[in-house]
């Protein structure tokens, strides 16, 4: 057992306070003709309220169907329960005070069994690679079922292999289990080279899934890359940029092997050199958070060294946050990604492009909101569609966001003589709340977290100049989950990447910033409405300090992505029977960290990774009928 670190004891009173007012609810999920009851069906259950003060619960049902919430606000509830893969359903039920209120919800078409899915679900292509070097592709694997899922790979065809586990076993998830199939090829002769991947499981209905593979053996020829990075003061004196993050990413070949995406950080002096790259077209980017971005396109020649320098502009203008806005303009080509990674809003769409083939996914693609048409009639581009954009650098995150100009040479949005910031997403109805034009600014500000009232409500604020004032209203929307590990803390310091609505209510003495990146971590897609309701109440504000209050599981981890140790800290809001659990990306257990009785308080429990592989881990926290499971990035 880890030693627990009692940070602080929050007491059943005060808690109780919270809400005046308190009952219960019990969900009941069934399935099929012959209402069976549903285990682990995942239940989600939304109180009434804006912001901080809207309640929210959510866990998997037991061996009976059921899930208690309780000792809940007695308020209205938006209910919905379902399995992946299936759509979930929707009920509504009030919860009055001192009762218990039931609600029974039952899933149409459901029978028990494991649902394979394979992600690309095409054939396999690799493209040129050079003779006597080794390229993978990733094929990810997944359970959308609600049994274990037993899989079998196996790889033929001459160079083909497989750098992963033949057999393996995906446990049933509420959000979905996967695993990452790396299939390599190695050629050793100039020519084309074919194979097959079969992927056999116990799904009734997909036992045996073929992927065809295929690739080219290639001759290599390179050239070299020289980058140097700097920052250009009033005066004209340039100045090395050290820690940059720079990105090579491969635009266009002369028939050769096609590269990976590469990414690394400037030296002291600066400078990231590049030995040995395929001969080609290359955007090169640079960024450092605070200082600013660049770009350019270059191209790679055999036997010479390219050299650029980048120096990096602010991204803000002399305006202020949001107003002379500048971005670096990119051009990109590669394999896209289209997903709905949110099964309850399937409505979301996810773009996401991969330059260089290696299935993972190196920037994210901004289309506009959901309904924005082009004044070229150009098409959104369908999964698995090879693409060239040109566009805005837009974010720092990873991977970062590029806002799309044009797509395939055709036109999608007019960046009006480098105004590009003024497309920064869609601020739904809040701008109808405030009766101002839906017009958001894109803009990037760091500061530290406050709180500020909002017509009642408690909404984080930012203060970006250490006054004592929120500048900023942080928007997280009025149906955020608590236990977003992204969720900031007060106190702690920030960097906000968002879309500034003009025209919020003056007297907040703050702007309003729906946010879309907290300290380079995604948090929501520009164009995304989805609990961006208004808000109404009168226009005497104060921006007077409200506490959040918490009145369930919260879980985070810290630092992540780590190596080989990261803290996490959870706090439960009654005593009760804690678990603290980790698992890999294939639901094999690696630690139990907690399993005893705790008292309501905040703890800290230390993970130890350092006899695992680098990759990605989930940890689950339990307490009664709640339940918590956030993800955790481990790279030695």
């Amino acid at each position: 057992m880890k030693k627990l670190i009692l940070l602080a004891l929050v007491s059943l009173f005060g808690l109780s306070t919270a809400w005046a007012q308190t009952g219960s609810l019990t969900v009941t999920v069934l399935g099929g003709l012959d209402q069976t009851p549903v285990a682990g069906a995942w239940v989600r259950a939304d109180g009434d309220g804006h912001g901080h003060n809207r309640p929210h619960f959510e866990g998997p049902t037991d061996v009976n169907g059921q899930i208690t919430f309780a000792d809940i606000p007695a308020v209205e509830y938006h209910v919905m329960a379902g399995v992946p893969p299936m759509p979930p359903v929707h009920g509504e039920v009030e919860v009055l005070e001192g009762e218990t209120a039931t609600l029974t919800l039952t899933l149409p078409f459901f029978e028990p069994a494991p649902r394979i899915a394979v992600m690309p679900d095409h054939d396999v292509h690799f493209g040129p690679v050079g003779v006597g070097t080794t390229f993978t592709r990733m094929v990810r694997v997944m359970n959308l079922g609600t049994l274990d899922l037993n899989v079998s790979i196996a790889v033929t065809g001459d160079a083909f292999g497989l750098a992963s586990d033949a057999e393996f076993t995906l446990t049933p998830d509420p959000m979905g289990s996967n695993a990452e199939v790396l299939v390599t090829f190695s050629p050793t002769a100039i020519g084309p080279y074919e194979g097959l991947m079969t992927i056999t499981s116990n799904d009734p209905e997909h036992g045996t899934i073929e992927l065809e593979l295929d690739g080219l053996g290639a001759e290599i020829i390179t050239g070299g890359l020289s980058v140097d990075v700097v920052v250009t003061d009033s005066n004209g004196v340039t100045t090395p940029v050290d820690s940059a993050r720079v990105r090579v990413s491969f635009i266009r070949d002369h028939g050769g092997p096609r590269p990976h995406h590469i990414r690394g950080l400037t030296d002291e002096n600066g400078n990231l050199t590049i030995d040995a790259l395929p001969v080609g077209i290359y955007n090169v980017n640079a960024s450092k958070r605070g200082v600013g971005f660049a770009s350019e396109v270059i191209e790679i020649t055999e036997g010479q060294t390219a050299f650029v320098t980048l120096s990096l502009i602010p991204g803000d203008g002399p305006g202020g946050p949001g107003h002379g806005h500048h971005f670096e303009i990119v051009e990109l080509a590669g394999t896209v990604s289209v997903s709905n990674p949110d099964t309850a809003n399937p409505e979301r769409v996810l773009y996401q492009l991969d330059v260089d083939a290696d299935g993972v996914m190196d920037y994210r693609l901004n289309f506009g909101p959901p309904d924005y048409v082009p004044p070229s009639g150009a098409e959104r581009p369908a999964n698995g569609d090879a693409i060239t954009v040109t566009g805005a650098l837009m974010s720092h995150g990873e991977p970062p966001m590029v806002h799309v100009h044009t797509l395939n040479g055709e036109l999608w949005w007019d960046p009006r003589g480098g105004r590009d910031g003024e497309h920064g997403g869609d601020a739904g109805g809040r701008a109808e709340g405030f009766n101002v034009e839906n017009i958001l600014i894109w803009t990037e500000v760091s500061g530290t977290v406050t709180d500020i009232d909002v017509y009642g409500s408690a909404f984080y604020g930012l203060d970006t100049d250490n006054n004592g004032t929120a500048d900023f209203v942080i928007d997280l929307g009025d149906n955020f989950d608590l236990d977003n590990p992204l969720l900031p803390v007060e106190g702690e310091r920030v960097t906000v990447v968002g879309g500034v609505l003009e025209g919020a209510p003056e007297a907040l003495n703050a702007e309003w910033i729906i946010a879309y990146e907290i300290n380079l971590n995604f948090f929501r897609m520009p164009g995304d409405t989805d609990g961006l309701n208004p808000i109404d109440g009168s226009t005497d504000v104060t921006p007077t300090p409200s506490p959040i209050v918490v009145s369930h599981l919260v879980a985070t981890n810290y630092p992540n992505p780590f190596n080989p140790t990261t803290n996490i800290q959870f706090s439960t809001p009654i005593t009760g029977l804690v678990n603290l659990t980790v698992f890999d990306v294939l639901g094999r257990q690696v630690a139990t960290l907690v399993n005893e009785n705790l008292t309501a308080g905040t703890y800290t429990a230390q993970f130890d990774a350092a006899s695992l592989p680098s990759g990605m881990y989930m940890y689950r926290l339990t307490l009664d009928n709640q339940q918590i499971v956030n993800r955790m990035l481990l790279l030695k």
